[in-house]
Parts: C-alpha cells; structure tokens; sequence
C-alpha cells in the first residue's frame, strides 16, 4: 500500500467528538496491509494525535461542504490559519472550487424558485372556482302567478323583468340538487345602491416583497470591494477596505478581512430582514474599522510577546534534553519529560531557522541507544533499554513535526533541505544584530 498522503499535506482529519477539523499530515506513524495511520497537527488547537487514513480526506477539495462555519470554539481560527499556509497552486485550486460551488448554489436557488413559482401560479389556477350559474326558478316548483297580488307587487315583478341587471342580482342561485344556494356577503352581484351607507374603506397598502437573499459577496464586476444587499428589489452596496491598517503578516491581514466580511454580512442581514439603520452604510462600516484600526496594532505586540516566550522555552527544553542524556549520569525520566513538552509547543519554520541548534539536537536524540550509568541490576537495566526506545520514538515524532514546517522536494532528505533553508536565512539576516533576529515574528523578505 502506497502512503494516500505525505508530510505538509493540508486535511480535514475526523477524531471522536469533534467535526472534520483543519490539520496538516506531519508524517506516517505505521504502515501495515490493514491499516495506515498518520501524525497529525490540529490548527486552531495546536494538538497532535495519530487518526487513521480512512478518517483524512483533502482540505482544498473538501472545503466546501467540510469548511462551513460551526460553533465549536477555534475552528474558524483553524480555517485561517489553514488558509494563510495554502501554497499559490493550492489557493488557486481552492478558489476555482468555491467559484464552481457558488455558481451551482445560484442555478439551484433560480431553479428553486421557478419551480416555487410555476407551483403557486398552478395553485392559483386551480383554486378558482367557476362562477355560480344564475338558474331561472323552475316553474314545476315554483310558479309565477301574474294575475295574483297586488297592483304594486306586479309593477315590482315587471319591472325586475324589464331590467337585465336586476333580474341578474334578485334571481335565487340554485344549486344541482335544487338547494338554495346564499350569495356570499361581498359578492360581485350585491346590491351597489348600499355603498352610499356602507363605510368608507380605506385603500389597502400594498405590501412590500423582500427579494430573496442572494450569496454575492462580489459586485457583478467581480471587484472585491463590496458586499451586494438586496433590498426591495434594489441592490446596495456596503464597501469594504475603509481604515485598513499595515499589517505585520498575511495571517493578521487574513483575519482583519475575515472579521470586516462577517460585520458586513451582518450588516446585509439587517438590511435584507426590514431593519433601519440608524446611519447610512458608508457611516457604519467607517465608525466600525475606525474603532478596530488600532486592535492588529495590540495583536501584533501580543504576537510578537507569545513568539519569543515560546522560543525561550524552545531553548531552555533543548539545553535540557542535552543535559538529561550526558554520558556521565543519564536521567532518561527527565529526557521523556521534556520530549513531551517540546512536541506541545506551537513552533514555526522561522523559530527552527533562528535555532538550527534544535533540531540537530533531536536528529541525535532519534539514534539515542544509551550509556549505563551506573552498575545496575538485570531489572533496572532493562527499564533503561525501555525507557532509551521510548526516547528514540518522542524524538521521532519532533522530528516529524519539525519537517512539517518545511516543504522539499520527495527526492531530498529533510536535513539537506533545512540546511539549505539555513543558509539562505543567514545570507538574508547578515546584516542584522542578535536582538534584532530574536526580535523577528516574520520571514525576512
């Protein structure tokens, strides 16, 4: 069996109790002729976990049904963060599928609606009843007696007969069995000369329709500077991009934007529900960056605070594990403890490039074999072998993580590719101080 994926791959990964999450393959845990199983990084949460192959499928050509919003807490932190690491091709890929997926959703909704229409307007048809039949009164039931009553009546009775109209409103509607049948009350044949001192009704007004919301995050001229609301059938625009700060990194641009489109769809919500608004659209959407310019100011500081503590304790854990497995007096329960904190830490590619010194420390740790300390008994000295195999697996497993941050070509080992990435970061940094590399929460460009 052919690995289906390889390290640096971008997935949706399924474990129990949470959804299909973003995650990157960071290595093949085991291969037999059963099963594949895979390491694992989860974004948004930083943890790691070994799921099976069945479990993982392709995060650009399962976003769309996979990549919905949902109320689990950090998953849309795991979508940007996913999204800003995507390669060009892979974004490209990405954004032809979501093109694809929008337009099929457009025909669907229009062909939705004709069919609700062509159902209503069928309904409508049918639900028209056939105008009653004005039946004469039959004269084996009902015979008219013209030279009976009085004078008064036979000039009522003649003049109802000399008059269509009247004849048509007074006439008894009969039904197939020869019931009486009641003229409605507001029938179109009730007599007019009661409108005089009927009340006055007052013209109905005519009901607003909200046209359907309709998913265009796009102007028709496919210009990203808008959201497009429909309201009573015209169409507004609310912009987008007003008081956009510089930002540090793609990923805090990503996240401002992520942040506007969701006020703006909130905005296009109210609108298209009825609501008024208190200030136009323009206003709105200015007061709201205004307010927000200055939060990727604080982030970035943040950002810049959480790297460095993350790299100091990077470095303390390496001095550690060096220190743990000394040829003189070897602490392997130490070791294990460390190994397992530094696999915890969120790292990033820049941090391994300011430390090469890491991770030539894990690339020996990985052949760890182990020197006795000391004299020991059959039973401890077994332990120490089992402890030093459980070494060698920890240090695997950083080591894997640690080429997940990287992409090389499948012909080239991760240590030349490292090396030659190296290099090329110190050519970049020569010209900076010590504190000033330290300092670095971005790739030097």
């Amino acid at each position: 069996m052919k690995p289906k994926f390889s390290s640096g791959d971008k997935v949706f990964a399924k474990v129990r109790g949470y959804p299909p999450w973003p995650a990157r393959v960071e290595g093949l845990a085991d291969e037999t002729p059963n099963k594949m199983r895979y390491h694992i990084y989860f974004y948004g949460t930083g943890e790691t976990a070994v799921v099976k192959g069945e479990d993982i499928c392709s995060f650009v050509e399962n976003k769309t049904r996979l990549g919905k919003p949902k109320k689990h807490k950090n998953f849309t932190e795991a979508l940007i963060q996913i999204e800003a690491e995507l390669s060009p091709e892979e974004q490209q890929t990405l954004a032809e599928l979501e093109q694809s997926f929008k337009e099929q959703t457009s025909l669907n909704d229009t062909a939705g609606d004709d069919a609700k229409r062509s159902s209503t307007t069928g309904r409508s048809k049918t639900s028209l009843s056939p105008t009653p039949k004005v039946t004469k009164p039959k004269e084996k039931k009902r015979k008219v007696d013209s030279d009976s009553g009085t004078e008064e009546d036979q000039k009522k009775r003649a003049s109802v007969f000399s008059n269509p109209d009247l004849e048509h409103k007074n006439a008894e509607v009969m039904s197939r069995s020869g019931r009486k049948i009641k003229p409605k009350r507001f029938a179109d044949f009730e007599d007019e000369g009661n409108e005089e001192h009927s009340p006055v009704q007052q013209p109905v007004k005519p009901i607003s329709k909200v046209a359907p919301v309709r998913k265009i995050d796009k102007d028709e001229t496919g210009d990203d500077k808008y959201i497009i609301a429909y309201v009573n059938n015209e169409k507004v625009k609310i912009p987008l991009g007003y008081n956009q700060p510089q930002f540090s990194s793609e990923q805090r641009l990503n996240e401002w934007k992520f942040k506007e489109r969701s006020y703006a769809n909130d905005l296009k919500k109210r609108l298209e529900s009825g609501e008024t608004l208190p200030f136009d659209i323009d206003t709105h959407m200015f007061k709201w960056t205004k307010e927000n310019a200055e939060q990727p100011v604080i982030q970035d500081n943040l950002m810049r605070t959480e790297i460095i503590r993350t790299e100091t304790l990077l470095l303390e854990l390496d001095l550690n594990i060096r220190s743990a497995l000394n040829i003189k007096n070897a602490d392997t329960k130490k070791c294990l403890t460390y190994l397992d904190q530094l696999s915890q830490l969120k790292l990033t590619a820049l941090m391994l490039k300011k430390h090469p010194d890491v991770v030539h420390t894990i690339k020996k740790v990985r052949r760890y074999v182990g020197n006795v300390p000391r004299a020991l008994t059959e039973e401890e000295e077994q332990e120490f072998h089992k402890d030093a195999e459980e070494i060698r697996s920890k240090a695997e497993h950083v080591y894997s993580k640690f080429q997940g941050l990287f992409f090389f070509p499948n012909n080239k080992s991760f240590w030349d590719a490292f090396e030659e990435e190296r290099e090329k970061f110190d050519k970049m940094t020569k010209h900076m101080n010590s504190e000033e590399i330290v300092g670095m929460i971005k790739e030097p460009e």
